[in-house]
Parts: C-alpha cells; structure tokens; sequence
C-alpha cells in the first residue's frame, strides 16, 4: 500500500495496488502542469485508488 498527500496536507490518497508504467513525459501538458522539463506519471487503477482525506477540496 501507498500513501501520500499534497504538500499542504489537506488532501491525503491511498493506493492499495501495484504503480505500473512509471514513464517521464515531456509533452506540453505535463511540462506546463509540473512546471519543469517533464512530469513523472505512474498508473494505477482506479478501484485501488482512493482519496481518504478531504475529497471536497479537489472538486
């Protein structure tokens, strides 16, 4: 299992599967998102993921 929040805190997630294809993705949208040369992505699926602290805050 994994866990993790944003940097303030206010959100927190919980992964409780595998992160498969971690790739660097240099495309415009990520450059532009992570604000640097690229942006570091993994997948996981979606039934494994859950946001376990303040959802509301993401909408």
């Amino acid at each position: 299992m994994y866990t993790g929040s944003c940097l303030c805190g206010e959100v927190a997630v919980e992964i409780k599967g595998a992160i498969s294809s971690i790739i660097h993705c240099h495309c415009s949208l990520c450059r532009k998102n992570s604000g640097t040369a690229f942006a570091t992505n993994g997948f996981v699926n979606t039934d494994e993921f859950s946001v376990t602290k303040r959802a509301s805050k993401l909408s």
